[in-house]
């Protein structure tokens, strides 16, 4: 809720409004490399604004601030199909009824092969099964009509795919997008390496990961260069098929190049930052994932603490003991000062630039976060009267 993650709440919230699109009512956290966005009742919510916000942590955990957006903004892009989410759900919905009626048995199928079995002379025995024949065909014709149906809604998926990159590529540019598409590439590699090892752990240890984001992070910065460069590769030779419901990668980079768009947002800082305390909700959706998903009836004793970083990303300390972060990594947010072992400038212009612009973001930050407070604070009023 917008009291337990404010930031990312007015996080969202800026992202919504740079692309046009209503705020979720609900935002959900789970724990798949991917996010997602829909009606948050199904056909209930199908004439109105009520949508769901799903992101999976093990996205988020493992991208930029900026890629994050990018992604944000791919998924809003869809919240902005107002009639084209609408039609697609209504074709994809026929579509099933079509699949349900072609290749499910129902009794009248059953009393005609029932019937036919139990037939006492010829001409009931040539009547019922004509009637199965024409049965058959029937669903013959209702087949065609599926893969129609079928091929209309994968292409209408496609279309409205490249329209939500669009929203991503004018948001954080061309470049970015081909990088974060590359990422969830070696990131599904990634992850298909940790289960792997995870299902080796358990099975001689009964041990697992207390945070699959922190897992698949290690073995993401733990990739072999030769796996990473085939993967690349790889994605520059895949076409969309026909029946496919998302554009290939490779069609996905060439549009980004052909829009060559430099982006208006750019944060290289990582995306857990926008949570309060992500290695908390990390563990808790982690959990979730073990029993809910994968049915594993994991115990506290069961779970092992993962490094977090890796040697390539963690700063060199020597002896110096590390202090606790006061702020839990959100210090950047609140006060955008880095640390700078430097000497100040002596170019004082060049100085009160950078003041202004530091006063700046404070100013925007500020915006963002008012209403989320007032929020927070009628809420808290509330509960405790």
């Amino acid at each position: 809720n917008p009291g337990a993650e404010p930031v990312l709440f007015a996080f969202i919230e800026a992202v919504c409004r740079a692309v046009k699109a209503p705020m979720p009512r609900r935002v959900d956290l789970d724990c798949h490399l991917n996010a997602a966005a829909g009606f948050r009742k199904g056909f209930l919510s199908f004439l109105g604004s009520d949508l769901v916000l799903l992101i999976g942590l093990p996205l988020a955990g493992n991208l930029t601030v900026a890629e994050l957006a990018g992604v944000l903004a791919h998924e809003f892009g869809h919240f902005s199909q107002g009639l084209g989410m609408r039609v697609s759900y209504l074709v994809r919905s026929v579509n099933g009824w079509f699949a349900r009626v072609v290749y499910e048995r129902d009794a009248f199928d059953v009393s005609l092969q029932e019937a036919a079995e139990q037939a006492e002379g010829m001409a009931e025995l040539i009547l019922f099964n004509l009637a199965r024949l024409g049965v058959g065909f029937s669903r013959l014709i209702l087949t065609g009509l599926m893969y129609l149906g079928h091929g209309i809604s994968c292409f209408m998926s496609r279309q409205m795919e490249y329209h939500a990159d669009l929203h991503e590529i004018r948001l954080c540019g061309s470049e970015i997008f081909e990088t974060t598409t590359n990422k969830f590439a070696t990131l599904s590699e990634a992850l298909q390496r940790t289960y792997k090892e995870m299902r080796v752990r358990w099975n001689s240890s009964h041990i697992l990961p207390e945070s699959l984001p922190a897992a698949l992070r290690v073995t993401h910065a733990e990739l072999p260069v030769g796996v990473v460069d085939k993967i690349h590769s790889r994605l520059g030779l895949q076409r969309s098929g026909i029946f496919a419901t998302h554009p290939s990668p490779g069609d996905r980079i060439r549009q980004s190049r052909r829009a060559a768009a430099p982006g208006i947002f750019h944060d290289d800082r990582p995306a857990t930052v926008l949570f309060q305390n992500f290695a908390v909700a990390a563990r808790q959706v982690t959990i979730l994932h073990y029993r809910d998903d994968l049915g594993i009836p994991v115990l506290p004793e069961m779970l092992e603490a993962v490094e977090s970083e890796s040697v390539q990303d963690k700063p060199s300390t020597g002896n110096r003991i590390e202090e606790p972060d006061p702020f839990l990594g959100l210090g950047p947010l609140i006060f955008p000062f880095a640390e700078n072992d430097e000497p100040p400038t002596a170019d004082v212009e060049d100085a009160v630039r950078e003041a202004q612009d530091i006063g700046d973001q404070l100013v925007s930050l500020a915006t963002e976060l008012e209403p989320l407070t007032r929020q927070y604070g009628d809420t808290h009023e509330q509960w405790t009267r």
